[in-house]
């Protein structure tokens, strides 16, 4: 990925995942040309770029504030110390700053839980920062974002970078949480509709789990959907202009939930536009993105 955006004009990058130690001939390629921050959470992962790097690079110390997916927890002083000095002996790393992701924002039940959490971790990275410059460090950059938390904040301030990746589409699962309004969702997967079942009250769709994911979201009646069916416009959809919802999926096929009425409004091989839970996986999956005007964007390849 750090490689698409740098033959794009991209020459400042940080590849926001910890250092895969077997992707270290891609490192160099990538450290020869532009500015580039790598993420780390162990030794192994600093002495291999130590040890094979050969243009510099910066590195951001991945700190666990509490999420419990990748890196340090925040209360283990000693070993955020030892990365912290084991990147400070190599001469072609320079330590640079504190990256955590406060993913847990995602359990939270309320926007008032949401801003907490992310001000929490906030403070957390806060904390590290204040116990590795005690030791006479200059002041290390402060890295923050999850969608929600980034989204939702009364400001930013306390960080120096943001990377709420999810905040370009939106998606179902950030309407839920009250990260975004259903406007703010600016993708949906076009999917013609294969067979129509009145009699049930349900419709097929070629959108099924390759093509939309099989992550679900619990709606408010506690049913498991895997998107929102709307209808397509001309340029574009009014979000509002609901379907029904896609209740279960296998590979290629969605069955999407509907009204009688609905149903005599619709046709096979009409498009609908499915609104995804996850935005992120649905763009991966669809692999080709067009504008409401049916112009392609070009995709990460």
């Amino acid at each position: 990925m750090a490689e698409y955006f740098a033959k794009h004009g991209w020459d400042d990058i940080q590849v926001a995942f910890p250092f895969n130690v077997r992707e270290i001939e891609a490192a160099n390629r990538l450290a020869a040309s532009i500015d580039l921050h790598v993420l780390v959470g162990n030794l192994v992962a600093v002495e291999a770029l130590a040890a094979n790097l050969r243009s510099p690079a910066n590195v951001w110390i991945d700190i666990d504030t509490g999420y419990g997916r990748t890196g340090v927890p925040s209360d283990s002083t000693e070993r955020i110390e030892h990365l912290a000095q084991a990147v400070e002996r190599s001469a072609v790393l320079e330590l640079v700053g504190l990256y955590g992701h406060a993913g847990n924002t995602y359990e939270a039940s309320e926007p008032a839980s949401i801003v907490g959490t992310y001000g929490e971790s906030r403070d957390e990275l806060e904390r590290v920062r204040e116990r590795l410059s005690r030791d006479g460090r200059r002041k290390l950059l402060i890295a923050a974002g999850d969608t929600p938390g980034c989204s939702l904040a009364p400001n930013l301030g306390g960080v120096d970078e943001v990377h709420p990746g999810n905040f370009v589409f939106y998606d179902l699962a950030q309407l839920k949480l009250g990260a975004c309004t259903v406007d703010d969702i600016s993708v949906a997967a076009a999917c013609p509709i294969v067979s129509i079942y009145s009699h049930r009250e349900e419709l097929a769709i070629h959108g099924g789990a390759v093509h939309l994911s099989k992550e679900p979201l619990v709606d408010d009646s506690g049913e498991s959907i895997y998107g929102r069916a709307i209808r397509l416009q001309e340029g574009g959809w009014d979000p509002r202009d609901v379907v029904g919802d896609v209740v279960s999926i296998s590979q290629e096929v969605g069955i999407v939930r509907m009204s009688g009425e609905e149903a005599r409004n619709l046709a096979v091989g009409d498009v609908l536009g499915i609104l995804p839970v996850h935005s992120c996986l649905t763009a991966a999956a669809m692999g080709e993105l067009r504008t409401v005007e049916g112009e392609p964007l070009d995709m990460l390849r």
